[in-house]
């Protein structure tokens, strides 16, 4: 049974990345690089997830998918919001107050939309997961944000280290 939800998680995920560009990379240099690194976080959260909740095949089935779709439609927004601050800057930059409110009210209709995404997935997150698996899932996410932050930080003080 691991073995088959194993093999599950491993289709789940090459189904994922082949239909699926980064939204917010940019290009340039290290680009790749960037892109090979979120597909192994994906990855990692993936199994570690699965174990977390110790998941059986049908409901990794279910669940696997529909995270998956509300991580696109979050990544889509936060790519637009990276967008608005820009050209806000640059508004802010020509003094351009009408275009800065336009702006302005985009980002928090956008925040809004975020937050009601969010409430979305704990809703369908209810049906497919038992509240003992809710409580596992709330926990892992905070945690593994938590640990990957940590990460990311060593990493850029090693790297900043490194090119002194």
């Amino acid at each position: 049974m691991r073995k088959s939800l194993f093999v599950l998680v491993v289709v789940f995920l090459a189904a994922v990345f082949a239909g699926t560009g980064s939204s917010y990379a940019t290009d340039g240099p290290g680009r790749h690089e960037r892109e090979k690194i979120r597909e192994k976080v994906k990855i990692l959260y993936v199994w570690e997830l699965t174990k977390a909740l110790d998941l059986d095949e049908e409901t990794a089935s279910i669940l696997l998918p529909t995270l998956h779709r509300y991580e696109q439609a979050k990544n889509d927004i936060h790519q637009s919001i990276r967008e608005d601050k820009r050209a806000l800057k640059e508004a802010l930059e020509e003094d351009l107050h009408r275009r800065m409110r336009r702006i302005l009210n985009r980002l928090e209709e956008k925040h809004e939309a975020l937050q009601e995404l969010n409430e979305e997935q704990r809703e369908e997150l209810k049906d497919i997961l038992t509240v003992e698996q809710q409580a596992k899932f709330v926990l892992f996410h905070h945690e593994f944000k938590k640990e990957m932050k940590k990460i990311m930080e060593k990493e850029k003080k090693h790297r900043f280290g490194m090119n002194r």
